[in-house]
């Protein structure tokens, strides 16, 4: 994470079993999820929004919405 600004993630939509488009770190800069990789449970999704991390660079891509 060297040189990379990193900005709360809390505002950025997630879900259960969607894989990310952007690593997430904790506020030390630690890899918590890497990009490619799912939220396992609301939980998990929670603890991520609450501590997680994203470069100010960061490519969001907003998860596909459910058909109906």
């Amino acid at each position: 994470m060297a040189g990379n600004t990193l900005v709360p993630i809390s505002a950025t939509p997630i879900q259960v079993g969607q894989p990310l488009s952007f690593p997430v770190f904790d506020g030390g800069g630690r890899l918590l999820l890497p990009a490619g990789e799912a939220p396992r449970n609301e939980r998990h999704v929670a603890r991520i929004q609450e501590i997680g991390m994203i470069g100010a660079d960061a490519r969001i891509v907003a998860p596909p919405s459910s058909p109906g």
